[in-house]
């Protein structure tokens, strides 16, 4: 690759995958400090509880950025 495209071409997609990673991350983050309280009282947290909040939170900003990551996929 670094002959034919040079060294350019291994960080094409590298501001694109900053554009989506960012915002997706703190999507994730914000949504599931938020629902946390929601879902366990103070103190009453158990695995299943943060597992649960987890994958929506990450369900939730992974719908939210899709298109950046088809803008990274095409690049």
């Amino acid at each position: 690759m670094i002959k034919t495209e040079g060294l350019f071409s291994f960080y094409r997609s590298f501001g694109v995958t900053l554009l989506m990673n960012i915002p997706w991350n703190g999507i994730m983050i914000m949504t599931n400090e938020t629902i946390k309280p929601l879902v366990c009282k103070e103190g009453d947290h158990s695995f299943f509880s943060f597992f649960i909040c987890a994958g929506f939170s990450s369900f939730i900003a992974s719908v939210l950025t899709i298109p950046f990551d088809n803008i990274k996929m095409r690049l």
